[in-house]
């Protein structure tokens, strides 16, 4: 996991809205969109001040996880639906992989599309 989402995971955990982080850390909401996405690369000083925001060290915050995906799933039902993917026969895995293709693609073409309009907004 990046430091950019690990950002968004803690700052999801606190249930803070990107202005909410964004003001407690001095920046603009840009500014923290930017570090979320992993387009830029965050100095040692803000790290260390994003660190304590989340009662964390430095280290804490960049090291890479060991988590899991399914650890990372928020929702408690969708964690407990997907513990059962492995006892899936065949076919309900081939099933599962399609419907989660075309969600992953909608999914990506929504945010391919939300950052051209940033760009073409700035």
């Amino acid at each position: 996991m990046s430091v950019g989402q690990k950002i968004v995971s803690l700052r999801k955990q606190k249930n803070w809205r990107q202005q909410d982080l964004a003001d407690k850390l001095g920046v603009t909401p840009r500014q923290l969109i930017r570090w979320e996405n992993d387009q830029v690369e965050i100095s040692i000083k803000t790290i260390r001040k994003i660190a304590e925001v989340f009662g964390l060290s430095p280290e804490e915050l960049t090291a890479a996880s060991s988590q899991s995906p399914f650890e990372l799933v928020e929702d408690d039902e969708l964690r407990e639906l997907l513990s059962f993917v492995p006892e899936l026969g065949d076919q309900q895995t081939l099933a599962l992989k399609i419907i989660l293709r075309e969600m992953v693609t909608c999914h990506q073409i929504s945010r391919y599309a939300n950052k051209n309009r940033e760009k073409v907004a700035s």
